[in-house]
């Protein structure tokens, strides 16, 4: 199991503050499970049934269909939850990965490769005509200034989203 910390939060009402909160489990199983006969994502809680990483399938159980063990983490994937933000959990891109090497049948021990990828630049999250823009690895100053420019729009922020108009 991964969890992920932000101590710049107090709690884990992810529904006030989408995808973050003070330590959050992280959900290896990106796929939505749908609640009952629904096509409707399930409670959060429903969700993380399979949110642990595993070299093994999973057990079946409460409509999830995708059972393939996930043995890879990289914090350059994307773990929020756009069906159900309040179930997913947004990761700042470090350079972080890991994966399985061997696992124990019964779960009680684990061998991990972890890896390490220094990032820096600007990297960009585009969902439909929202796009989140992130500077990495860069050494800024509090006197460092922002101008993006979009089109239809500007913005002064550090990592600002944008949704542009069409």
């Amino acid at each position: 199991m991964l969890w992920s910390a932000n101590e710049q939060y107090s709690d884990n009402n992810t529904p006030e503050h989408i995808g973050e909160g003070f330590i959050l489990v992280v959900d290896a199983d990106q796929n939505a499970i749908a609640k009952g006969h629904s096509s409707a994502p399930a409670s959060t809680t429903i969700q993380l049934r399979d949110a642990a990483f595993s070299l093994y399938e999973q057990r079946q159980g409460l409509g999830d269909t995708q059972l393939t063990g996930i043995a890879a983490f990289n914090d350059n994937n994307d773990y929020s939850f756009a069906e159900q933000p309040a179930s997913g959990v947004k990761i700042s891109s470090f350079g972080f990965n890991f994966s399985i090497v061997d696992q124990a049948v019964d779960n009680s021990s684990i061998e991990l490769k972890l890896g390490y990828t220094p990032q820096s630049g600007i990297s960009a999250v585009i969902n439909d005509l929202e796009a989140s823009f992130e500077i990495k690895g860069m050494a800024l100053t509090p006197t460092d200034s922002f101008n993006w420019q979009f089109g239809d729009g500007q913005s002064s922020e550090q990592n600002p989203t944008h949704t542009f108009s069409q």
